[in-house]
């Protein structure tokens, strides 16, 4: 009871179709010609004309909040609904007219109307049917403890680090290979080599590294 009590306190705008779904009230409905054509409200009534040129959800949104005038025709008898059913009013002019263009099936005439609103689910496809089975999944959304932009730099800066210590180690083998390489070719030459560049071919050493001049010190 609580519960049902809290939802009724988030419904501002209530509708008229007692214990009957969507479904079933939309058959009703078509058999009266309210849709796709919607019968126009008698002159005096407290709401505005509820017309077909309206997209079907807001449509049944409005046929769900109204009730038969003294003429058989939909009237919508609440205030809060009439105020929304202006605000359609106006979103439906602005998107005639190109001012208004959806951004996604969410986004519509009616979701504009009505704001944010506590529902977690769609509205005008009944109780049991959630978001994501009418709209899909839509955008994701990232609850990971990092933002999209931090994930990227840590990545970044992880892929800089192997990439460095890669080519450092690399240039390291190379350059003792390559010394190895001229020592041997220098003392074929005849030429002598100082005794601190002479290095252990077993330990892989850079000199380039250490920041000496391989061939400073070199005499012909």
């Amino acid at each position: 009871m609580l519960k049902a009590r809290q939802s009724q306190s988030f419904n501002i705008y209530p509708h008229h179709m007692g214990q009957k779904s969507y479904a079933e009230m939309t058959s009703e409905w078509q058999r009266k010609g309210y849709v796709p054509s919607v019968s126009s409200s008698s002159e005096g009534s407290s709401a505005s004309t509820i017309s077909s040129s309206l997209p079907s959800r807001t449509c049944l949104w409005l046929l769900a909040r109204s009730v038969p005038d003294e003429k058989g025709n939909p009237y919508l008898p609440d205030e809060g609904t009439q105020k929304v059913k202006e605000n359609i009013d106006e979103w439906k002019r602005k998107q005639d007219e190109g001012e208004f263009v959806p951004k996604s099936a969410r986004d519509d005439v009616l979701s504009r109307a009505l704001g944010k609103t506590k529902e977690g689910r769609p509205i005008t496809f009944g109780g049991g049917v959630g978001i994501k089975a009418v709209w899909g999944t839509g955008e994701r959304r990232s609850y990971r403890r990092y933002g999209d932009a931090e994930m990227e730099e840590m990545e970044a800066r992880v892929t800089k680090r192997v990439k460095d210590e890669t080519i450092q180690e690399m240039n390291s083998k190379m350059d003792a290979m390559v010394m190895e390489k001229f020592i041997t070719f220098a003392k074929e030459l005849g030429v002598q080599i100082p005794s601190q560049m002479r290095i252990d071919a077993n330990v892989h050493s850079s000199c380039l590294s250490g920041g000496l001049d391989p061939f400073a010190d070199i005499t012909v």
